[in-house]
């Protein structure tokens, strides 16, 4: 974590799953800053989840995330550090069962 990170630790919930689809209801993630997470981590699929509908549930949680002020799309730990210190959650994407 850079010296100009405000947490001294993270609270996460590693896989949160929502229905894999658009249109899905995306403010029940707000009982995880209710909580006390900093950051949660969304499963968009499963391995046998096919690539058309993950690709349309990684579009409208990205739009979701985009569209609020209370989340912060999370990319580094920097990045849940911002998020914690201007009040918001941190989301990030995992693939249930994904094999490099």
């Amino acid at each position: 974590m850079s010296s100009d990170s405000t947490l001294e630790r993270i609270v996460w919930d590693a896989h949160s799953c929502l229905p894999i689809a658009s249109g899905v209801d995306f403010d029940c993630l707000k009982v995880h800053k209710l909580a006390g997470f900093q950051h949660v981590a969304i499963n968009i699929a499963m391995d046998m989840t096919p690539l058309a509908d993950t690709l349309r549930a990684i579009a409208w949680f990205r739009h979701c995330i985009a569209q609020s002020e209370s989340y912060l799309q999370a990319y580094t730990v920097d990045d849940v550090a911002y998020a914690a210190k201007n009040g918001q959650l941190a989301v990030s994407f995992d693939i249930e069962g994904a094999i490099c």
